[in-house]
């Protein structure tokens, strides 16, 4: 008897489990895990993974919001940029059209989740050789960050059409300078200039991190430790949203921050 008790609780908790799996709030949560891992793979040139990534965020969020949801227009608009990364220009224009329909039809047509949408769908229309579109949208942007004027425009890097990172202006200089300085502040001095570059691109940005590890390197071989720490501290946070946790580069600035930790203690 207790055996058979057994297997029906198994089974009903089972079921409950399969059940809260494909509510609309766990959907929505995957959904949204999902679309920030496809983003980050998609900016960081690995686009054939970023790109199914995004598909199935779509998919979930539409089953969890329906077709007309704001965040659906925002997932939209993210798999309409690993499209245009990937050179399929004819999809990626019919998604970024429906994200912009989606969101003004949602949000209203001034409202800032605009911005993302209309600045790469304008990309994408100028490497098509269509800049009488491009300059409209360009126009259409400008429009909506005067209705926005609380938001602060940010930097998210300069990426190519395929998606891989290219250096912030200025970045390289200071970076040479510091490996060629002859002595240990000069080598600060332009290091932390570039620091102040890299700081101004996404958070994900591999620079940020090359320099924060830079920076590390420095102050451990000053026996600067808690400073070290810090930097390779942030160094890591940085790299692993980059490149993923169990990445070589990654790993070596973990290694530095343990190295450094067993110096402090």
């Amino acid at each position: 008897m207790l055996g058979w008790l057994w297997i029906i609780f198994s089974i009903f908790a089972a079921a409950l489990v399969l059940w809260a799996w494909n509510s609309k709030a766990v959907k929505l949560l995957r959904a949204v895990r999902l679309e920030n891992r496809g983003v980050r793979h998609t900016l960081q040139g690995r686009v054939d993974r970023g790109e199914p990534l995004l598909r199935t965020s779509l998919r979930l969020a539409e089953e969890a919001e329906g077709p007309n949801n704001a965040n659906v227009g925002m997932i939209t608009a993210n798999l309409a940029q690993a499209c245009y990364f990937s050179g399929k220009t004819s999809e990626s224009e019919q998604l970024y059209k429906r994200a912009i329909s989606i969101i003004e039809n949602s949000q209203g047509k001034t409202h800032e989740y605009l911005l993302p949408a209309l600045g790469n769908y304008a990309t994408l229309l100028e490497s098509l050789d269509r800049k009488a579109e491009a300059d409209a949208l360009r126009v259409r942007k400008a429009e909506v960050e005067q209705a926005n004027p609380d938001i602060q425009p940010t930097s998210q890097g300069t990426y190519t059409s395929d998606g891989l990172v290219l250096e912030p202006p200025g970045w390289r200089e200071h970076i040479d300078a510091a490996l060629a300085a002859e002595n240990a502040s000069d080598a600060e001095d332009e290091l932390l200039s570039a620091l102040k570059i890299a700081e101004e691109q996404e958070a994900a940005d591999p620079h940020l991190g090359e320099t924060l590890h830079l920076l590390g390197e420095l102050y451990f071989q000053q026996h600067h430790f808690m400073k070290a720490a810090d930097f390779f501290e942030r160094a890591v946070s940085v790299r692993e949203l980059a490149f993923g946790a169990e990445n070589s580069v990654t790993e070596s600035s973990r290694i530095m921050l343990a190295k450094v930790k067993n110096k402090i203690k």
